[in-house]
């Protein structure tokens, strides 16, 4: 998500996503947000386009709310997506601080047949505790321990465990923060799932991204013919 102000020009979400949680504005944008990424990424499969998931960010302040997991229950009916399409993502952070005060709403979300996922991965410790009896069903590394695998060894080994880790529960794993060709040998050699990052593309807009992906499906498709 982003604020395209008319005169300070394109305004990150992490500048205006804190003071929205702190006036109260959060829940509102959330819902606004969820119910958009639904109803984009059915329109793209109805054109063709392969989304196998679509990545929610939801806050602690949406998912305590008792109404949650109806909002997303509402979300996903109206657009129409199969909802094994949806992953809400939360932060770490998040996750292990406030987990039990969540779990009856992601469970409930989980049994819509969404998907939750962490993200940030790696950076508070006392998460682990939590994974194991909960629904999460994906991780997303901090791409502070991605920048550097391809000159540190230790940043390497650290990788390899975490995704060996993941695996070992059953949940799949994502890299962020991937630029260079040469992390993502060491991630395709580790076993890692899925990547994101400026090595396949910086944030687009909906319209940019429709044709991104257009373009990146046609050699698949012509290869399939020609076969």
């Amino acid at each position: 998500m982003r604020w395209e102000h008319p005169e300070k020009g394109m305004i990150s979400p992490s500048l205006f996503i804190p003071i929205a949680e702190e006036i109260g504005l959060i829940g509102s944008i959330g819902h606004y947000v969820l119910r958009s990424a639904c109803s984009q990424v059915e329109a793209w499969q109805d054109e063709g386009i392969d989304i196998s998931q679509i990545g929610v960010n939801v806050s602690t302040a949406q998912v305590r709310d008792v109404d949650w997991p109806e909002l997303v229950k509402a979300a996903v009916s109206d657009s129409g997506l199969d909802p094994q399409h949806l992953s809400l993502e939360l932060t770490e952070t998040d996750f292990a601080a406030d987990y039990k005060s969540m779990e009856a709403s992601l469970r409930k979300v989980e049994e819509l047949g969404a998907g939750l996922a962490i993200d940030d991965f790696g950076m508070c410790q006392s998460s682990l505790s939590r994974l194991k009896d909960s629904p999460v069903i994906h991780l997303k590394i901090d791409g502070s321990f991605v920048r550097d695998i391809a000159r540190n060894e230790n940043d390497e080994a650290l990788l390899r465990s975490i995704i060996e880790m993941a695996h070992g529960q059953g949940i799949k794993v994502t890299a962020e923060w991937v630029e260079t060709e040469a992390q993502m040998e060491i991630l395709r050699s580790s076993g890692c799932d899925f990547a994101q990052g400026y090595f396949f593309s910086p944030p687009l807009p909906a319209d940019e991204f429709r044709a991104f992906a257009l373009e990146r499906a046609a050699p698949a498709k012509r290869k399939r013919r020609a076969a």
